[in-house]
């Protein structure tokens, strides 16, 4: 085979639109770093409130069960 083809046959499979693994990891990480300077919050949303946290943090430390502290939450 030619490169050409090669090469065209490496654009059409993978999903990145033809990019390098490389430069899309770069692309990326540079979208978060302007989405931190914009102040936007990466990652999922918290599931539980602070307090909710330390209630669950207390139940722990005084040795209840998961399925207690499920149900109280």
């Amino acid at each position: 085979m030619r490169f050409a083809e090669l090469e065209g046959i490496r654009k059409s499979v993978g999903g990145m639109g033809g990019r390098l693994r490389g430069e899309h990891a770069e692309r990326a990480k540079a979208g978060m770093a302007t989405a931190k300077l914009r102040g936007a919050r990466l990652g999922v949303d918290k599931k539980l409130s602070d307090g909710q946290m330390a209630a669950t943090e207390e139940m722990v430390r005084a040795g209840a069960k998961i399925h207690e502290i499920a149900k109280a939450l």
